[in-house]
């Protein structure tokens, strides 16, 4: 008869090993925590997109926004037009010289009252009256001129009447009289103060000093 021994003996119903349950346990809890940081890991990278999204939007709405500032501020010059053609000027045809004609003296050529000059004529020139064209170019002669003078004894227009054959001193003689000149006014055939008329001459002359 066989004796059972320790090795023959089956084993023992043990619980089952603490550690290797333990390892089962968090062999699982590890897989899901790796899944729920993934998870996390794309919605953080989904976030930032989203969010890098909408600064690179906002910046370009900021830029089209001070652009149109920028250009409500500083408008576009207008286009130019066209240049305008300037037409060409004609040449102009020699003038005849300066005078001094009786302005609106429709009767310039009819006789009228004589008008006594209030002073001395010689007095309303003088050696520094003397143009300094007519110096220059030695130019002299004698001017005989006709001055048309108004009730108050004013001389209102001067004529020409023999030209000293300088322009420069007929003008001059005709400006000097008529600034300076003052005159008795004429009277007419019931003794009123009249237009009258004045006719001189003077004589324009260099001398060596």
């Amino acid at each position: 008869m066989k004796r059972a021994t320790l090795t023959d003996l089956p084993p023992p119903d043990l619980p089952p090993d603490p550690l290797r349950f333990t390892d089962k346990v968090i062999g699982r809890g590890g897989s899901q925590t790796a899944i729920v940081l993934t998870l996390g890991a794309v919605l953080v990278l989904l976030l930032i997109l989203f969010i890098a999204v909408a600064i690179n939007d906002e910046k370009s709405r900021l830029k089209q926004l001070a652009a149109d500032v920028q250009a409500a501020l500083n408008p576009p010059a207008p286009a130019p037009g066209p240049t305008p053609r300037v037409p060409a000027i004609p040449a102009s045809t020699p003038q005849p010289e300066r005078r001094f004609p009786l302005a609106g003296a429709e009767d310039a050529d009819r006789p009228a009252p004589m008008a006594q000059p209030a002073g001395n004529p010689a007095s309303w020139f003088s050696n520094d009256d003397y143009p300094v064209e007519a110096r220059r170019r030695n130019e002299q002669g004698r001017v005989q001129v006709r001055l048309k003078i108004d009730p108050h004894g004013v001389a209102r227009a001067c004529a020409i009447m023999s030209s000293s054959g300088s322009a420069t001193l007929d003008d001059a003689t005709c400006a000097l009289a008529m600034r300076r000149a003052r005159f008795v006014p004429a009277r007419d055939a019931d003794g009123k103060a009249a237009w009258g008329s004045w006719t001189g001459a003077i004589r324009w002359q260099l001398t060596d000093e």
